[in-house]
C-alpha cells in the first residue's frame, strides 16, 4: 500500500512538473479530434480522376461477344464463336442486349438445341492447329459452335476460325 502511494505520487507530481493539466475528453473535443484525423487522411491522398479510357479498358464486355436468346444472355470472350449459321446470326451479337445475365454454363443447358461446344486443343486456340475434318464438321453444323477449354469458352486465333 506504501508503495502504491508513492508511485502515485511520483506520477501526479510529474505531470505538474510539465505544467500539463489533466482535462476531461468531452464529445467536442473527440469530434474535433476526428475531424482533424480525416483531414490528415483526405489531404494526404490526392483525388484520382479516372478517364474514359481507363473505364473503358476494364470493362469485361469489352471484347466479348454475346449469345441472346428468350430475353437470357451471356457472353464469350471474342473469337470463341466458331460457327453461326445464318438462321441464327440474330442470337449472336457484339452489343450488350437487354434482359438477364446468366452464366454460359446455364446458358449452355436451357439452349442446348441450338448451342453447341466443341473443345479445342492449345495448337487451336493459337490458331496453329490445322485440322480439316474439325473445319469441315464446324461448316455443315446447324449450330452455333463456341469453342471450349476444361467447360469455359476460349477465344481462338483468327486463323482457327471458321464462318460460313
Amino acid at each position: 500500500m506504501k508503495y502504491l502511494t508513492v508511485s502515485l505520487l511520483v506520477a501526479l507530481s510529474s505531470v505538474a512538473a510539465l505544467g500539463e493539466e489533466m482535462t476531461r475528453l468531452t464529445k467536442e473535443v473527440l469530434a474535433a479530434k476526428r475531424a482533424s484525423i480525416v483531414e490528415a487522411q483526405t489531404a494526404e491522398k490526392p483525388a484520382q480522376l479516372t478517364s474514359s479510357a481507363s473505364v473503358s479498358a476494364r470493362n469485361p464486355f469489352r471484347r466479348s461477344s454475346f449469345l441472346t436468346f428468350d430475353g437470357k444472355w451471356t457472353f464469350v470472350p471474342e473469337g470463341a464463336v466458331l460457327h453461326i449459321p445464318s438462321r441464327f446470326q440474330a442470337r449472336v451479337t457484339a452489343n450488350q442486349p437487354e434482359g438477364k445475365m446468366v452464366p454460359f454454363s446455364t446458358f449452355f443447358q436451357t439452349n442446348f438445341g441450338w448451342l453447341k461446344t466443341q473443345v479445342v486443343t492449345s495448337e487451336q486456340i493459337l490458331g496453329s492447329g490445322s485440322s480439316s475434318n474439325f473445319r469441315e464438321a464446324l461448316g455443315e453444323s446447324n449450330y452455333v459452335v463456341v469453342a471450349t477449354r476444361n467447360g469455359f469458352p476460349v477465344s481462338t486465333r483468327q486463323d482457327a476460325k471458321t464462318n460460313p
